[in-house]
């Protein structure tokens, strides 16, 4: 398929679109990594998949813009900066699997995707259990200048034991201890953005030659238990001052955590129910917190395959999972097992009954009754609760399930293949849910990241833990 197709797609379906009002509207982000497989391990091989050059900027613009026609709010960049090698003890079967190894570094690829782009957010992570807030800060605000207002950090923790071993630690962090430190990290980065320059700072005044106001700019003076800082962010205020910030959990005290600080919080869950169920803890937390209605969003990761007929749509996807890892899917989530020397008609639980395998492992997890054979075939596949396979009609009511019962505000799309993935997506998708008032039917002009998912200014608001920090002395304050 064609990159250039989806721009003829959309405006058909834009001068055919119905307003619905009051029908909640559907985000999306394209769920991205920059390295050579996002989590099926694999699919990079298939035929006419451009994953391989994820190390050139073509590469990345054609996506950017093939979402931008498709009127996506974003690109969700993942990342495992660690790089993972636990599984045998080597980086060999991360390497040859392609498990987010290699893997570059997300915030120079997000401005390559800025600069082609006009309206695309790109919503970077970057982690707090290693690292520097003033650094991350740094980075965040000139990619908020670059894309004038366009740039989200999403927070993670990274705290796995290839964490441990790239940065010297005995073992893993406890979690009071990578909670306590992103806490830190976090306020630190808030003081940063929000604390050193004031609300109108910048003059850019040539008549006077004066660029920031005398007395506008302020040491951030914080002594921690992690970190000492005692300067001024070097950079100027950029459009969201705050970078859109997301999060995501799959637990009840991750979810609970998220809610003071993200915006956009990606909720897990091995069901459906599971994941409603988040997204109900989601929005209780969100208000314990203090955070304003409206103000925090929440998302998935869904899988998407659609064709013009259900048996093209399965036919794709009996495709894409011939080509899926076992040995891939093993790597990057570190298992202590090989699994070579089990049969495949072996019973899990009397594995875990003679010790074989870990009591509470990710084959215990997956049923004792199950064989290894049966855990061989689906662990690779790392399924979701959100797959909606089938025509254009069908997944279109999948998605308007996971909206209206599940409670999900958008969607972080995964690609089976690039581009087939998100132009199957934007071709097909999108005109269907535009058709029933379902998405957006354009971008609007200027507005930041921030303003087009929460529909509200381009600051964090009121209530919102970063706003506390916010300097409003100087002259002519502009309103956020």
């Amino acid at each position: 398929m064609l990159w250039s197709t989806a721009r003829g797609m959309c405006a058909t379906a834009i001068a055919q679109t119905r307003t619905f009002m009051g029908t909640k509207q559907l985000h999306v982000f394209l769920f991205e990594a920059a390295t050579i497989n996002q989590f099926y391990y694999g699919v990079w091989a298939q035929p006419g998949d451009r994953r391989v050059q994820f190390d050139r900027p073509p590469f990345w613009k054609d996506i950017a813009r093939l979402a931008e026609r498709g009127l996506l709010d974003g690109i969700f960049f993942a990342d495992i900066p660690e790089g993972k090698n636990i599984y045998r003890d080597s980086y060999d079967p991360t390497g040859e699997h392609g498990a987010f190894l290699p893997v570059l570094d997300p915030f120079q690829v997000a401005s390559i995707i800025a600069a082609a782009t006009e309206h695309l957010g790109i919503v970077v992570t970057s982690p707090t259990s290693f690292g520097d807030p003033h650094a991350l800060a740094r980075r965040a605000s000139t990619l908020d200048h670059l894309s004038e207002g366009r740039a989200g950090w999403n927070i993670v923790f990274s705290n796995t034991g290839s964490t441990a071993r790239k940065e010297g630690w005995d073992k893993p962090l406890e979690p009071q201890e990578y909670y306590a430190r992103a806490d830190e990290f976090i306020d630190v980065a808030y003081q940063l953005w929000e604390g050193s320059w004031d609300v109108g700072a910048v003059a850019a005044d040539k008549d006077a030659r004066v660029y920031a106001r005398p007395g506008s700019i302020h040491r951030i003076e914080h002594t921690g238990e992690h970190f000492v800082v005692n300067g001024a962010s070097i950079v100027h205020p950029s459009p969201q001052r705050v970078p859109f910030l997301a999060q995501a959990s799959g637990s009840t005290r991750g979810v609970a955590y998220a809610a003071k600080n993200a915006e956009l919080i990606l909720v897990g869950g091995a069901t459906r129910a599971e994941s409603a169920a988040l997204v109900r803890e989601v929005h209780a937390a969100a208000a314990a917190h203090g955070r304003q209605p409206g103000s925090v969003k929440t998302t998935a990761l869904v899988d998407v395959i659609v064709g013009r007929t259900r048996e093209e749509a399965l036919n794709k996807a009996r495709t894409y999972d011939s080509y899926i890892s076992f040995e891939g899917a093993l790597a990057w989530t570190e298992s202590p097992v090989t699994y070579d020397d089990f049969p495949d008609q072996a019973i899990i639980g009397d594995l875990v009954a003679s010790g074989d395998l870990p009591e509470g492992g990710a084959a215990d997890r997956f049923g004792r009754h199950r064989t290894v054979g049966e855990f061989r075939e689906e662990f690779r596949f790392l399924r979701l609760a959100h797959r909606a396979i089938g025509t254009v009609e069908e997944v279109a009511d999948e998605i308007e399930r996971w909206m209206d019962e599940d409670g999900l505000d958008a969607i972080n799309l995964r690609q089976y293949h690039v581009p087939d993935t998100l132009t199957d997506f934007v071709e097909l998708v999108v005109p269907e849910l535009q058709r029933r008032g379902r998405y957006r039917t354009s971008y609007q002009e200027g507005e930041t990241l921030r303003e087009r998912v929460l529909g509200h200014g381009p600051w964090v608001p009121a209530g919102h833990p970063a706003d506390k920090h916010r300097n409003r002395s100087a002259v002519d304050v502009v309103s956020a």
